[in-house]
């Protein structure tokens, strides 16, 4: 999703103009089909790239999902043999990359 900015009412920039309006309520509101109109511009764009890691396991934690991290409660028979199968960590890493060709 990328917002741009409808009119600058002075010389802020506007992303300045969108950071001091955007809130959930608006966000929702302009995203909302029925006020949404197809239109045809042409959006240049810097190439970048953006990483990010997530652990995942302080999460599954405060679900109550501790027994695969637990030696004495996992159970992963169904996937393998071998008893005492714990994890220690659940990492989640997203990488977004968009260059000239695109995303």
């Amino acid at each position: 999703l990328i917002l741009l900015p409808k009119d600058l009412e002075d010389d802020t920039t506007g992303l300045e103009q969108l950071e001091k309006e955007i809130t959930l309520e608006k966000l929702v509101q302009w995203t909302n089909p029925s006020v949404m109109a197809n239109s045809r511009v042409n959006v240049f764009l810097p190439k970048f790239k953006v990483e990010s890691e997530y652990d995942f396991k302080p999460i599954l934690e405060s679900l109550g999902m501790t027994h695969m991290f637990d030696e004495n409660a996992s159970d992963f028979s169904e996937m393998s043999e071998s008893k005492g199968i714990v994890l220690s960590k659940i990492i989640h890493k997203v990488s977004l990359e968009v260059t000239e060709e695109g995303a």
